[in-house]
């Protein structure tokens, strides 16, 4: 994994609470509470040091460590944008 690409520290930059918070309210037009700025900062955090692990890992357990790693960014991206998607009809939800 190449974690100095701009891709890659463009999503780890979610491991920072006022960018996480810039983002979330770009996206929902809400302010980010404390608590789930925390979560993403702390879910982008267990991402990077699943990849970077899975990087460094034997290839018997390299799998693994990588869907956990996806799980954790995933789960980051999904709490910064969720009040944007709770608010979506069933018509924007399938585009």
């Amino acid at each position: 994994m190449h974690q100095k690409s701009d891709h890659w520290q463009l999503l780890f930059s979610l491991e920072s609470r006022d960018i996480a918070a810039k983002w979330h309210l770009q996206i929902t037009g809400r302010k980010l509470n404390a608590r789930r700025a925390k979560e993403i900062n702390s879910s982008a955090k267990q991402a990077r040091e699943f990849f970077r692990n899975a990087e460094n890992s034997n290839d018997s357990v390299r799998p693994l460590l990588t869907f956990y790693g996806v799980a954790s960014l995933s789960r980051a991206v999904v709490l910064l944008s969720y009040d944007y998607f709770w608010c979506m009809t069933s018509e924007e939800k399938a585009v």
